[in-house]
């Protein structure tokens, strides 16, 4: 779980880095492990948009394609991988059983999410170049990057995570130690979740593991079950009733939420989310007393809990308890400075104490987010129908051509 929280740090940095191919990928390689196929190959083309000549992109590529039916567009993605990297097996054993037929959604399914080799690494995630290739990571001559990838390549996750670590601190701003470094961190999780699934498969930390799994991949019931398995074998592990209240809350089952939550409270009495999440319930059930007491615990327990901050203002305020909402608004724009909704709150707050110059500004903060979250979602939608616009022109080759139109990407 540290290496997870390594990996996810690393992750948020990455992100911080712009509208890059690495962060597309990224992106994407998180929707493959969440079986979201739709979500990874529109991130994917966003890469290659971005970078076509992106290392590790066309293999997975053309697996997605052919899971959405795009039969021609992915054997060309799967041919283009093969011309980057000869040593990419499973590229040309594709490409031979498309010559017989189409394949079936599970094989391309498994190829993209299950480990094709020692490696441990999902299928779409190998970097089959990296893995296959005779150069030395210790050959001064190539780049610190190019080092790493070796190292990552080879199974040496430790080192390849130290040195990508070290470049991040010289560089912070390099997007591709960035990305290496979230991937050498998730592979480490993965092998320590090996050794504990070889070690004690059956034991509570396996199960939790297990259980945390499916919750990325949004499987809930799958998750719960595993909770629960985890549960009987330690009774008193932490954190397990919170996972379990998160999962009953998606499922929309608030009582055995909060039963779970308060299971929770029992162990540990000072988890400042299960605090948050019985103040989230009683507000829904409108119980505005409960739900003070709970959000004032959460942000008591602690006070960067931006979100407990949030909510415990809002709830004063729907009390009509303006002036003691302020400070836990104020302190949120800090804590949580991206969400603009604090901003109009804000602007609720000021104006009913009468303080008229700072709602107005409040508000006009609160416009200006709201109109750049707009034109951004603007953006996006954009790009996305440039992409679906460039995959008809794979797909149609243009009349009288007799072969498809433009480059694999």
């Amino acid at each position: 779980k540290a290496y997870l929280r390594l990996s996810a740090r690393a992750a948020e940095k990455l992100g911080q880095t712009g509208d890059t191919a690495r962060v597309h990928q990224m992106l994407a390689e998180s929707f493959v492990t969440q079986g979201k196929w739709r979500e990874a190959l529109d991130e994917y083309r966003a890469a290659l948009a971005r970078d076509p000549n992106l290392r590790g992109t066309h293999y997975p590529v053309g697996l997605l394609l052919l899971h959405q039916g795009e039969a021609e567009a992915g054997r060309r993605h799967l041919q283009a991988a093969l011309e980057v990297d000869p040593q990419n097996i499973r590229a040309r054993e594709f490409l031979d059983q498309l010559r017989l037929g189409a394949l079936p959604k599970p094989v391309i399914e498994d190829a993209l999410t299950e480990p094709p080799s020692k490696t441990g690494q999902p299928g779409g995630l190998v970097d089959h170049w990296a893995a296959a290739s005779n150069a030395d990571p210790r050959d001064v001559n190539l780049s610190p990057v190019l080092r790493g990838e070796l190292l990552y390549g080879r199974g040496q996750y430790e080192d390849a995570a130290s040195l990508f670590a070290q470049l991040n601190s010289q560089s912070p701003r390099n997007v591709d130690a960035l990305y290496w470094l979230v991937r050498s961190y998730q592979a480490l999780a993965l092998s320590a979740f090996d050794r504990i699934a070889r070690v004690a498969p059956d034991s509570a930390r396996a199960h939790q593991l297990l259980a945390e799994g499916f919750e990325k991949q949004e499987r809930v019931e799958q998750a719960v079950e595993e909770y629960t398995i985890a549960l009987s074998r330690d009774p008193r592990l932490p954190g397990v009733h919170y996972a379990i209240g998160l999962s009953r809350m998606k499922m929309g089952q608030w009582q055995e939420a909060r039963k779970e939550f308060e299971s929770e409270l029992a162990l540990d009495p000072f988890n400042a989310g299960a605090n948050f999440r019985l103040g989230q319930l009683a507000y829904r059930f409108s119980q505005y007393d409960e739900a003070t007491r709970f959000f004032a615990r959460a942000t008591v327990i602690y006070p960067g809990f931006g979100e407990a901050q949030t909510q415990l203002a809002q709830v004063l305020i729907r009390r009509g308890r303006y002036q003691e909402a302020l400070p836990h608004l104020l302190a949120a724009t800090e804590l949580i400075p991206a969400d603009h909704t604090v901003h109009f709150q804000l602007y609720r707050a000021y104006r009913a104490v009468g303080e008229k110059d700072k709602a107005q500004k409040e508000l006009e903060i609160f416009q200006r987010m709201e109109n750049e979250k707009k034109e951004a979602t603007l953006r996006k939608a954009a790009e996305s129908m440039e992409q679906i616009e460039k995959s008809r022109k794979e797909k149609v080759p243009p009349p009288g051509s007799g072969r498809p139109a433009g480059p694999p990407f």
